[in-house]
């Protein structure tokens, strides 16, 4: 089966290291190389919202069999279509929106999400991802999930994920 979604996969990730398309592991891309710009996600309907937060959790079995941390960019129709099923379809317009989204395996299940942004130099994306770990709280493995709605992103270029 052809895997047209771009998909990054982590196998381990650590502060300040991020991953390139090929699922490697590299440095936070410089800062100082680059005029990062912020990119605001868009507002949705609550009924896509909804649909999402199931798409993104646990619930989803296709995402739920990936394993570490992943980073989901969803650009069309037929990838949206080969992690979760046609419900999503009617409620999204793929050619005018990108899904981005988030699969972070954590060391507490009480850690949690404060932050997700998105940030653009050239043709280069970061999605910075800041968690708050609960520093006297039972360590267990888990995972956390986000996801985000944008503009149109390009289909292929350079997405860093980051987790701060």
């Amino acid at each position: 089966m052809k895997n047209t979604a771009i998909f990054l996969i982590l196998s381990s990730v650590t502060l300040g290291l991020s991953c390139n398309k090929n699922g490697n592991v590299d440095p936070e891309p410089n800062d100082s190389l680059c005029q990062w710009t912020f990119i605001d996600p868009i507002l949705i309907g609550e009924n896509l919202a909804q649909n999402l937060d199931v798409l993104f959790s646990d619930k989803n079995s296709l995402i739920r069999s990936y394993k570490d941390t992943t980073l989901f960019i969803i650009n069309t129709v037929e990838e949206l279509n080969e992690i979760y099923s046609d419900s999503l379809v009617p409620l999204v317009d793929m050619d005018t929106v990108t899904i981005v989204g988030v699969k972070i395996l954590t060391s507490s299940i009480s850690d949690s999400i404060s932050s997700a942004s998105l940030f653009k130099c050239d043709d280069k994306f970061k999605y910075e991802i800041t968690i708050n770990h609960c520093v006297d709280c039972w360590t267990a493995l888990c995972y956390l999930y986000k996801w985000q709605v944008f503009k149109k992103l390009p289909e292929r270029s350079g997405y860093s994920l980051i987790l701060k």
